[in-house]
């Protein structure tokens, strides 16, 4: 169960219709596709010349997997009926909480191309002034996103014990690689057995291989790697997979230390150690996350040949079991308030915390594989109403060019996760062109040495480069350290964009 509390602070009589508390979960994806511009003939020349073009457009598409809504009343018990009443000035608060699903994605983000995110948002009713049938009030509130506000929290993956007995027997894999065309006829298989099917982060696998040789060339060596997979899609307009691209890249590379000579047979054991920081294995409907462990055997005597073996999704674990979350001391009574907020529980099932998304290394979440006790943030979500004060507000969008940690005050309640904008030409029209991926600030994954970007490491990766996500200005509701609430333009993501038909 997640709890927490909304507080309001009214300054001026305000008439009040309740206060929504939504809890979202979503994920956002973008990518680029080509596209032909219909062929266009040159009529100033004598010969028929017909030009074919084509452009890289942005499309994205977003998912709500999580949406929960409650209206809350003074006494803090839900209401159907919206009455309205008049609050006096002072404060006022209310809490909620809102029952998690057991099994649920973690927070990510892979670069511009895909993001999970979930947040709390409070919106505040008040009476609605029609004119010609149109609530002028609901539209205002719509345009200048007044009197609401969000709060995101991380949730770091999810335990789920009916999927972990599913795949705690052995997994067996293997390959064959005959020569049927070469002087020296013969076969090698190769073939490799894990005691389960799932891991959890930071552990270490025991691979045994298994390499019978009965052909006349020799394995010179031997390869095991751990493979991470993003897949991205894009749905069009009826909710058809519209594009889809998978990314993968090289997490582990371990050398087995296995050669095997001609007309021979080796088995052995080897341990493969997981990195502590990489994200768990999840499939939503527009993002997912798997991993794949791969044995490679390297053949002598044929230029560039080699004997691949592969088992494909490996269940990777955020722990072994769920976290259970100590409750932190009450904070001090406030002025004007009637009782202080409830603490942050965890969910037996779902482990997750609120704080900034943008976390430095020496700020970054602690992935245990056995059961431990932390604190958790108790910030509230905090709304003013009346006039804000003049303060300078805090940068709406962190710096690209910068590993720059937001202070504590700010904490979980500044501005989105997201990609960064698209370039603008002298029209104010954007244009993309193909180029470096965006770099997020460091995410929980990026916190911890992996050996992908480490010297450990020889084989750097490479990836196909597309342009970064297109983005827009917008006024939002930015979130002091007292409270109080100062609408900023900032940068968010472009929420109608092309998905094509």
């Amino acid at each position: 169960v997640l709890k927490g509390t909304v507080i309001l602070k009214v300054s001026k009589p305000l008439n009040f219709s309740g206060l929504e508390v939504s809890l979202i979960g979503k994920e956002r994806t973008n990518l680029s596709k080509t596209v032909q511009i219909p062929p266009t003939q040159d009529s100033s020349s004598q010969t028929a010349t017909v030009f074919t073009l084509s452009k890289l457009i942005p499309i994205g598409d977003s998912h709500k997997f999580l949406n929960e809504s409650d209206l809350l009343w003074l006494d803090g018990q839900k209401k159907d009926k919206q009455d309205s009443i008049q609050l006096d000035p002072r404060g006022y608060y209310f809490p909620f909480s809102f029952e998690l699903p057991k099994t649920l994605p973690p927070t990510v983000q892979y670069k511009s191309y895909a993001l999970i995110e979930y947040y709390i948002s409070a919106k505040l009713k008040s009476d609605k002034k029609k004119f010609m049938g149109i609530s002028t009030k609901k539209v205002m509130n719509k345009i200048t996103k007044k009197n609401q506000t969000t709060c995101p929290f991380r949730v770091l993956g999810s335990v789920c014990k009916e999927e972990i007995a599913k795949r705690s027997q052995d997994l067996q894999f293997s390959n064959t690689k005959s020569f049927i065309f070469s002087l020296h006829r013969g076969k090698i298989l190769l073939s490799g057995s894990l005691p389960q099917s799932y891991a959890v982060r930071g552990d270490i696998i025991p691979i045994k291989i298994e390499i019978v040789n009965d052909s006349n060339k020799d394995v010179k060596a031997t390869e095991i790697r751990v493979v991470r997979n993003f897949v991205v899609r894009v749905r069009d307009n009826d909710g058809e997979k519209y594009e889809e691209r998978t990314f993968s890249e090289v997490l582990v590379a371990t050398d087995a230390n296995l050669s095997v000579k001609k007309k021979q047979r080796v088995d052995g054991e080897v341990n493969c150690a997981l990195p502590d920081g990489i994200v768990p294995s999840f499939a939503g409907e527009l993002f997912e996350v798997s991993y794949d462990i791969i044995l490679l055997a390297y053949i002598s005597g044929v230029q560039h040949s080699k004997l691949e073996a592969m088992t494909k999704d490996i269940l990777v674990l955020p722990c072994r079991n769920p976290l259970k979350l100590s409750k932190r001391p009450h904070q001090p009574q406030m002025h004007n308030y009637s009782s202080h907020t409830p603490p942050l529980v965890s969910t037996p099932d779902a482990i997750y915390s609120s704080g900034s998304p943008y976390q430095s290394p020496n700020h970054s979440p602690v992935w245990p594989s056995v059961p431990m006790n932390t604190y958790t943030s108790n910030s509230p979500i905090r709304i003013n109403v009346g006039a804000p004060q003049s303060r300078p507000p805090p940068p709406a969008y962190p710096p690209n060019n910068a590993n720059v940690t937001p202070p504590p005050a700010y904490g979980s309640l500044t501005a989105p996760i997201g990609p960064v904008p698209f370039k603008m030409t002298q029209s104010g029209h954007f244009y993309d062109l193909p180029g470096k991926p965006y770099e997020p600030p460091p995410t929980y994954e990026e916190s911890v040495v992996d050996p992908l970007h480490s010297s450990f490491f020889q084989h750097p990766s490479s990836s196909t480069q597309y342009p970064d996500a297109p983005m827009e200005q917008r006024m939002i509701n930015v979130i002091q350290p007292d409270g109080s609430c100062v609408p900023t333009m900032g940068w968010v993501p472009v929420t109608n964009q092309y998905t094509g038909s």
